[in-house]
């Protein structure tokens, strides 16, 4: 428990999608999200319900609202880190929200649904409730990989996010004057960006492309998405270089990742 906060709030928001979907292996599995169907252009597929989990500070609400901070997560990460830093956002009045990039976040969550996709239920790993952020043992390879052979889709998953993001954004806007209910009052003029590695790079598209950001602090964004997957783990380079291989700009032999000891 917290002394500095007051209420753990769980929801969801709707946002526009642009990512195809594409079958799953696993029988009954839900789709796999793919590229665009035109990078430039794309056609929106629906809107999706995204979860969200968010934080209220102690006390009695500012005029206004609470200032209230979007949280963006790493790399197999999830919108649970925000555990970690919302007490001492609290502390200092102000309120925080996250949800899960694409492909991230259990599946199986208390708080509502993440957005990984199982594609394995193979025993010893991925039967029962795998964790897609379990990359000690491996439980994440029970899950469509976050960073796969199909650079589009890699691409897209950065800027769908983005856009989930500024859906998020508008959402919150509509949450002033307590026209969420239950406290849920968020100051529209006051609304700042803190991410991580993984919600850094995606936050050099979120933050320039919303005006109602005032404030943003980014860590360890790396300096561009193909420098971390060259130099980090081997999950990430070998689908890059897979691809590669397949696309024919690479030759040589495929990886095998299910060699692979897994790094964390």
């Amino acid at each position: 428990c917290s002394v500095s906060v007051e209420t753990i709030f769980a929801g969801a928001f709707m946002s526009p999608n642009y990512l195809i979907d594409t079958p799953n292996p696993l029988t009954d599995g839900d789709p796999i999200p793919a590229q665009w169907a035109d990078p430039i252009a794309p056609t929106q597929n629906g809107l999706d319900p995204i979860t969200v989990t968010a934080f209220l500070p102690k006390g009695a609400t500012p005029p206004g609202g609470w200032p209230v901070v979007v949280y963006g997560h790493g790399f197999t990460r999830s919108r649970g880190d925000l555990f970690v830093v919302a007490s001492q956002l609290a502390a200092v009045g102000i309120a925080s929200i996250s949800f899960d990039w694409v492909g991230h976040g259990d599946p199986q969550s208390p708080l509502g649904p993440g957005r990984a996709i199982q594609i394995n239920d193979q025993a010893p790993l991925c039967d029962d409730t795998p964790d897609p952020g379990d990359t000690d043992t491996g439980g994440i390879t029970c899950f469509a990989p976050t960073l796969s052979s199909n650079l589009a889709a890699n691409r897209d998953y950065l800027r769908q996010s983005a856009l989930d993001a500024l859906a998020l954004i508008n959402a919150m806007k509509l949450c002033a004057s307590d026209t969420c209910g239950a406290g849920f009052n968020l100051n529209p003029d006051r609304i700042g960006y803190l991410s991580q590695s993984l919600g850094s790079m995606i936050g050099s598209l979120i933050v320039p492309s919303s005006p109602d950001i005032k404030a943003a602090s980014f860590s360890v964004g790396g300096v561009g998405v193909i420098d971390i997957i060259e130099n980090t783990r081997p999950d990430f380079l070998c689908p890059l270089v897979d691809s590669l291989i397949d696309a024919g700009v690479l030759t040589g032999d495929k990886s095998d990742l299910t060699a692979m000891t897994p790094t964390g």
